[in-house]
């Protein structure tokens, strides 16, 4: 008899023959769910839903330091490079990295795996300080409650307010998205990305370093994992 597993997951073309069948993992029958990723995150991290799903990265990671049980396996549905997702208010001031410092930047959540790496890029590729930075997230409720180091400066957007129009309108000086809002596929004239020719930045960043980053893993409810390993 084979282990039924039911694991929650994006759609990609990298999963696709898993979930239609042309491809069967020996031994073990799926039940794919695919769910909003909020959903999934939501659901693992807090519940253990599924006995395995997609996961954020950076809440894994966090959420084994607050001893979650959750054990992630080295497979890896989603990577992207990050500089591109970066855009500014060029009536900020803002011409390079280190102008944030002192700014107002929007972002959908402190933990999202692609703001920690931007984050991360910045103040380790280009000395921004974030402590200096006011950070502004809209997303009304967090996938993990996890407390905050004191030293961040963050607020919260009323849940009725757009971020890409506060940004337009210059209620943030910069935002940091995960994928793009439709509205910055063709956005008003004084909007841009901060790395203007992202898609050489990341190359260079990716000879100097050889990281391709990683956004999603696949974790595994622990008790699963232990009887199945």
């Amino acid at each position: 008899m084979s282990l039924q597993l039911t694991i929650a997951c994006g759609d990609y073309d990298r999963t696709h023959p898993l979930i239609d069948g042309s491809v069967k993992p020996e031994g073990i029958g799926l039940n794919w769910l695919v769910l909003p990723h909020l959903e999934i995150w939501t659901r693992m991290l807090n519940y253990y839903d599924f006995d395995a799903s997609e996961i954020s990265l950076s809440s894994y990671i966090t959420s084994r330091t607050l001893g979650k049980p959750l054990t992630a396996i080295p497979v890896f549905p989603a990577r992207a490079f990050r500089h591109s997702y970066i855009f500014i208010n060029t009536r900020s001031g803002i011409r390079e990295p280190k102008d944030l410092m002192g700014k107002r930047v929007g972002l959908g959540e402190f933990q999202q795996t692609a703001t920690v790496w931007i984050r991360g890029i910045l103040q380790h590729e280009y000395g921004v300080k974030l402590e200096e930075i006011e950070w502004y997230l809209w997303t009304p409720r967090p996938r993990m409650e996890m407390e905050l180091p004191k030293r961040y400066k963050v607020k919260h957007i009323p849940p009725d307010r757009k971020p890409d129009q506060m940004f337009f309108n210059g209620e943030f000086d910069a935002i940091m998205v995960p994928s793009l809002f439709p509205s910055l596929f063709n956005p008003p004239s004084h909007i841009r990305r901060l790395f203007e020719n992202s898609p050489k930045v990341e190359a260079e960043y990716f000879k100097k370093t050889g990281i391709f980053p990683i956004m999603h893993s696949v974790a595994l409810r622990q008790d699963v994992w232990e009887e199945h390993p």
